[in-house]
């Protein structure tokens, strides 16, 4: 049977899901928090080795372990929850249709300019939306510093054809992580599972607020997915939670998953382009 598809009105703003159980949504937060853990703590051994270590390839084995470890919680929703919530999956359905692909898109060239305006917003205030985003990068930093060593202790010499190869794969696999990687996982966990199960739960909870309880549903639901989203990012938990604030809106008022990623993408793309001129 085919899943129904979300409405396309932006007045509708609801997920064909039906009531979410509290032991279901309390489920899916410990099981990925708990997987999360686990997996964390059997690679730590490893990612604490290659953070400290000289080997030209261990800043990018290091965020490869760091992006397993994001991968857990994601395997546990898809394997656990989803075949529990029959049509969980209907907003990530990848179009067929090309006036889809023309709505997802302007919805996300939307999304990154309201990103970008709220990096002009918040750098007033010390912090930033875009290099928050940059977290992955760190075990770059010293290589970039030693190689700058490198050659102001060799009058501006080129670097040896071994070092800057595996420079350069660092880069390669660090910027397809961090464009790639990062965006597809990190949306599929906190926009395509959670925020729906999040608005399947208030859904029929939020009789009180009368005609409102619509709106307030997708406001609770946008707001829980943005601080799920931000807490891991410990660095800059005020700028990821204004990103997942956008992406979580653009998630709903387009119904399908891919706007969301295209911005994520887009945002991290900006990141590596600038870290890395």
């Amino acid at each position: 049977m085919d899943n129904p598809q979300p409405d396309s009105d932006p007045d509708s703003l609801t997920f064909p899901l039906g009531p979410v159980s509290p032991g279901l949504l309390v489920g899916a937060l410990l099981g990925a928090f708990a997987v999360t853990f686990a997996g964390a703590a059997l690679l730590e051994p490893l990612i604490v080795w290659f953070n400290f270590s000289d080997w030209m390839l261990a800043p990018a084995l290091n965020q490869l372990l760091n992006l397993l470890v994001t991968a857990m919680p994601a395997v546990f929703l898809y394997l656990v929850i989803l075949p529990q919530v029959p049509h969980l999956n209907s907003g990530m359905q990848i179009p067929s249709r090309s006036e889809d692909w023309f709505r997802i898109l302007s919805f996300s060239l939307l999304g990154i300019g309201l990103v970008l305006l709220a990096d002009f917003v918040t750098s007033g205030f010390g912090t930033s939306t875009n290099s928050a985003l940059a977290v992955p990068y760190g075990g770059m930093e010293g290589q970039v510093e030693e190689l700058r060593q490198y050659q102001q202790g060799h009058g501006g010499a080129p670097l040896p054809a071994h070092y800057a190869s595996f420079f350069g794969l660092n880069e390669l696999v660090l910027s397809a992580i961090l464009v790639l990687g990062s965006p597809l996982i990190e949306e599929y966990i906190c926009r395509g599972v959670f925020l729906p199960l999040f608005h399947g739960f208030f859904d029929g909870r939020l009789t009180s607020f009368g005609a409102y309880a619509r709106p307030f549903n997708c406001l609770f639901s946008v707001v829980l997915s943005a601080l799920l989203f931000a807490l891991p990012h410990a660095e800059a938990v005020f700028s990821q939670f204004l990103f997942g604030l956008i992406v979580g809106w653009l998630y709903l008022r387009s119904g399908n998953i891919w706007s969301s990623v295209l911005v994520h993408v887009m945002n991290n793309a900006l990141v590596a382009v600038v870290y890395f001129a």
